[in-house]
C-alpha cells in the first residue's frame, strides 16, 4: 500500500471518528433536550399548574418508536452538521450586530421555509412521508424529530445551506440549532401552561398550537411564529 492510500485511509477513518462525535453529541442533545421538557411539565402537573391539551393516550410503544425514529433523524441532523463545518470559517462573529444579523437573517428565512415545506408535507404527493411524524397524535417532547428520513432531510437542508452561502461563525450556528432543539421539544410537550379561560389565553393559545395540529392533522403549518398562518389563512383553532 503506497503512502498516499494510507493517508487516504487515514483521512477516511479520521472523518468517520469525528462524524460519530457529532452524531453522539446530537443524540445527547435530542435525549437532554426531551427529558428537561418532560420532566418539567410533569412537574408542573403535580403542581396542578396548566393542563394537557390532548387528552388521548399515547399509542403503546410510542416512546420506544419516537427514540428509534429519532435515532435515525439524529444520524441524518449530524450528516447536515459535520457538512456544514467544513463551510464555517469563523468560530465566534465579529460583533454583537453581527452575531444579530446572522440569527435574524436564518429565522426570517428558516421560518418561511418550514411553513412552504411543511404545507407540502401534508399534500398528496409528500403526507406518506409526513404521517411517520403525525403517528403520535398526542405528541410528548420526545416526538419532536420523530419523522421519516426524507422529511429530515427537507427540514434539515437550510443549515447546509446557509453555512454554504453566509459567513456565519460557529459559535451562531450551534447556538441556533441547539435553540430549535429545545424549541421543537417545548412545541411537542402537549402541554398549556394556562387555560383559555385565564387572562394568560394568549400564552395558554400559542402554547397548544402544535398540539392542535397534531390532534387534527391539518392547519397550524407555522414552525416558529405563527404569523404565516394568519396571513395564509391556514390558522387551525381545533374541534
Amino acid at each position: 500500500m503506497s503512502l498516499q492510500s494510507l493517508l487516504e485511509f487515514h483521512y477516511a477513518e479520521q472523518a468517520i471518528v469525528d462524524y460519530l462525535i457529532v452524531f453522539v453529541l446530537q443524540l445527547a442533545l435530542y435525549v437532554i433536550a426531551a427529558s428537561i421538557f418532560t420532566a418539567f411539565y410533569n412537574i408542573l402537573k403535580r403542581l396542578k399548574i396548566g393542563a394537557r391539551v390532548e387528552n388521548r393516550a399515547t399509542y403503546p410503544h410510542q416512546l420506544k418508536v419516537d427514540l428509534s425514529k429519532s435515532a435515525v433523524t439524529c444520524a441524518i441532523i449530524a450528516l447536515y452538521l459535520y457538512t456544514s463545518f467544513a463551510f464555517i470559517k469563523q468560530l465566534y462573529p465579529s460583533s454583537f450586530l453581527s452575531a444579530f444579523t446572522q440569527i435574524f437573517a436564518f429565522f426570517v428565512i428558516y421560518d418561511f421555509y418550514m411553513y412552504v415545506t411543511h404545507r407540502a408535507l401534508h399534500t398528496p404527493l409528500l403526507r406518506r412521508f409526513h404521517s411517520v411524524h403525525h403517528t403520535a397524535v398526542s405528541a410528548t417532547p420526545w416526538s419532536c424529530i420523530n419523522m421519516h428520513p426524507i422529511e429530515a432531510f427537507i427540514n434539515y437542508l437550510p443549515f447546509l445551506l446557509f453555512a454554504c452561502f453566509s459567513s456565519v461563525s460557529l459559535l451562531v450556528f450551534l447556538g441556533i440549532h441547539a435553540h430549535l432543539i429545545f424549541g421543537i421539544a417545548n412545541g411537542h410537550s402537549n402541554y398549556s401552561l394556562a387555560t383559555p379561560s385565564s387572562k394568560f389565553s394568549v400564552l395558554g393559545e400559542l402554547s397548544t398550537f402544535h398540539q392542535k395540529h397534531h390532534s387534527d392533522g391539518r392547519g397550524n403549518y407555522g414552525y416558529l411564529f405563527t404569523h404565516y398562518d394568519w396571513i395564509f389563512g391556514t390558522r387551525h383553532s381545533g374541534r
